[in-house]
């Protein structure tokens, strides 16, 4: 059966007998959540469970001893190390861990974020002539530089030695850097290679502070800066991940820095109750926003500040540009969703869409259709593009099909970039219809929403809340628990907050402490009837409202009840 958003639905199977006996010192409910996200091992789940699980030794990266020993060089010798960072919160968080560590150490460091507009990603010429120009002797790159093979060759040129830490996936050939950090490189024997940017970047600082034995700074205090970026990034929350982001939201809650304080302030939450959640949600949307409506440095300032007032209002700042990406968003999803054709792959240009909001755009597009979206605007003579995918697609494959097309393409199986010039878009669309008709199999283009159980109204409830806070971090690999509860009678709602673009709902079965919300689906309130009894899919979470703390429900779907 369909639901309001048209989305079926598939609720978990119970895990077997045996599985429960194996952990039966386990809530049925936490062993459950556990199978259902593919732990079915008994000595790997007290391993998850437990801590237990080191992080793995820095050096084991290929290129780590030549990294740490050009950059200690650099120190003694007086040298300028320039920080060059992406400008999403993966990158800005890396440039925080990497520059926190070079000052700890003496260095004499600088940062640098190309423009999103004028620039584009990653390491350009342009960029590389201006660091040298200002006196750089080393570039370390964070979250890009995995495939600026001319760039890395020019600073080579130029008496520029670069460092790189990436963990996008190589393309062609490594850039001959002075070292290139990457656990996606070929042939590299690092056992994790799904560590986000900052994961990376944090690596050569624990490297670096290792060898020099430091004790400037304490190494685990920059993993609040990890954890936000890595969440931010989405990459599986799985394996060295969940430790390094667990670990970091103890350090938020437990002693955050000015900076991090101000940003957990302004997003409307309080010290001591952030969850992976909300670095998803509240917290790495706004960093975000600097470098997506103006600058990524914005950001760095702020992560980086030790005054709280300054740092509060700086975080205010990213709030007015949070907005502003929120309100641009929703324009341009408006105007995708009216051009979009019913193809099999969605394919939609503007002549004057923000560049910041189209990677938003695309993934609010694949989350609708199932199906994979490539946005793109015109800007400044070229145009540029993002594109999203469903799980289990790899668009690095279709861009590779239209590379001779592309000016510029690169980033994960289900999220890249892209940049080709005006007159061949016509051409590039083409391309990517046909390499898609030619598949084997394509992909049905299908919504799926996933439940790992049933609910009981009376399991709506604190323990459970409690329970489920227990297996945190939550984040891709790692999902939230989606739960379903038949039967709920609707009684009032209504649409709620900027544009209505939300929906607050009342069920009659619902104790006054369980407060749901359907966030962004105000659009669905005509086809909801009071008095209906519907199954609803949620998620659980809590809040606190005018010295009141309550179960949110966040709705996901509904569907009418048998």
């Amino acid at each position: 059966m369909l639901s309001a958003t048209g989305k079926s639905w598939e609720i978990r199977k119970r895990a077997g007998s045996d599985f429960f006996a194996e952990n039966s010192d386990l809530p049925p409910l936490m062993a459950q959540l556990l199978h259902n996200r593919s732990y079915t091992d008994r000595e790997v789940i007290q391993t998850v469970l437990s801590d237990s699980d080191p992080p793995h030794d820095p050096f084991w990266l290929s290129g780590m001893e030549d990294a740490v020993n050009r950059i200690l060089r650099a120190v003694n010798d007086k040298e300028t190390v320039c920080v060059y960072a992406d400008y999403d919160a993966d990158g800005v968080c890396g440039a925080a861990v990497l520059i926190s560590a070079l000052q700890a150490l003496g260095a004499r460091s600088r940062h640098y974020f190309p423009n999103r507009v004028s620039e584009g990603y990653g390491l350009n010429e342009e960029a590389v002539r201006s660091i040298r120009d200002l006196g750089a002797d080393v570039l370390i790159s964070t979250d890009c530089g995995a495939n600026a093979v001319q760039e890395v060759d020019l600073a080579a040129d130029l008496g520029l030695d670069v460092i790189v830490t990436d963990h996008h996936e190589v393309s062609e050939e490594l850039p001959r850097a002075a070292a290139a950090i990457n656990p996606r490189n070929p042939g590299e024997p690092y056992p994790f290679p799904d560590l986000a940017g900052v994961g990376v970047a944090y690596k050569l600082a624990e490297a670096l502070l290792l060898e020099t034995d430091s004790t400037a700074i304490d190494g685990e205090s920059l993993l609040d800066f990890v954890a936000l970026g890595t969440v931010a990034d989405v990459v599986p929350l799985r394996g060295e991940n969940r430790l390094l982001v667990r670990e970091g939201i103890k350090r938020l809650n437990n002693s955050p820095r000015p900076g991090m304080r101000a940003l957990i302030q302004a997003a409307g939450l309080e010290v001591g109750s952030v969850t992976s959640r909300d670095l998803a949600f509240r917290l790495g949307p706004r960093l975000n926003a600097a470098g997506r409506m103006r600058e990524a440095g914005i950001a760095l300032d702020l992560l980086l500040s030790d005054e709280i007032g300054v740092a509060t209002d700086q975080a205010r700042v990213l709030n007015e540009l949070n907005r502003e990406r929120q309100l641009a968003t929703e324009s341009v999803l408006d105007a995708a969703l009216h051009s979009a054709d019913d193809g099999e792959l969605i394919l939609v240009n503007g002549d004057d869409w923000p560049l910041g909001v189209l990677g938003l755009v695309a993934g609010r597009l694949v989350e609708r259709t199932g199906r994979p979206a490539f946005v793109s605007s015109a800007e400044a003579g070229e145009i540029r593009g993002s594109a999203r995918g469903p799980e289990g697609f790899d668009l690095l494959q279709l861009l590779r099909s239209a590379s001779s097309i592309l000016k510029k393409h690169g980033g994960h199986k289900r999220a890249a970039g892209f940049s080709l010039d005006p007159e061949r878009l016509e051409e590039f669309h083409r391309s990517l219809r046909t390499f898609w008709q030619d598949l084997d199999q394509p992909p049905e283009p299908s919504v799926m929403l996933v439940a790992d159980c049933r609910l009981q109204v009376e399991s709506i409830s604190w323990d459970t809340l409690s329970l489920q806070s227990a297996l945190e971090p939550y984040g891709q690999g790692f999902p939230e628990p989606v739960f379903v509860t038949s039967g709920l009678t609707l009684g009032q709602f209504r649409r709620v907050g900027d544009n209505q673009i939300h929906l607050k709902l009342a069920f009659r079965d619902l104790p006054e402490s369980v407060s749901p919300i359907w966030f962004r689906m105000g659009m669905v309130a005509d086809k909801l009837a009071s008095g209906t009894r519907y199954d609803v899919a949620y998620k659980l979470g809590s809040s606190t409202y005018r010295g009141e703390t309550r179960i949110d429900m966040l709705v996901e779907d509904m569907r009418i009840a048998n």
